[in-house]
């Protein structure tokens, strides 16, 4: 809704969003390496050390892909598979404190945002909408240049 002084700018909005889901994935993966490893939440998953080593990396490594806005829609099909687990499967079938709905929330507000930059994208502020800018750009180059060159083919004939 807008009153035509603030316009409404949902890519700016997915980005913010964006840019929020990708500081508390970070923050997150940063204190599970900074801990002691193998991550001992990962007692909860079917192989502890696996999991122990790859979810604080997963988390680190993701967390900044999606906070500079790269591979955004790959990343949120990797982040809805990751909450989904967490906080449906583990946290919701687990006893508190670090189970049950007051544990499972920030995942399943993580798991919505992921489900958005699926369906939206990484936003206007984002690798990604730079890329694509860039391709476009190079696109509407090499367009320009088939037409040109048609043109002079077709005054030769």
């Amino acid at each position: 809704m807008s009153n035509g002084r603030w316009p409404a700018n949902p890519a700016l909005g997915i980005s913010l969003v964006r840019l929020m889901m990708g500081s508390i994935i970070v923050v997150a993966g940063t204190q599970k390496v900074l801990g002691p490893l193998p991550w001992g939440g990962a007692g909860r998953f079917p192989s502890p050390e696996l999991f122990g080593y790859y979810i604080p990396a997963h988390e680190f490594i993701f967390g900044i892909l999606i906070l500079v806005g790269f591979l955004t829609r790959w990343v949120a099909i990797a982040a809805i598979i990751e909450f989904f687990i967490t906080g449906i499967v583990i946290k919701l079938t687990s006893a508190p404190p670090f189970g049950g709905y007051e544990s499972a929330r920030i995942d399943y507000m993580l798991l919505a945002t992921a489900i958005a930059l699926v369906v939206g994208g990484g936003g206007v502020l984002s690798v990604d909408y730079w890329l694509a800018k860039r391709r476009e750009g190079q696109r509407h180059l090499a367009l320009e240049g088939e037409v040109a060159h048609s043109a002079g083919q077709g005054g030769l004939s």
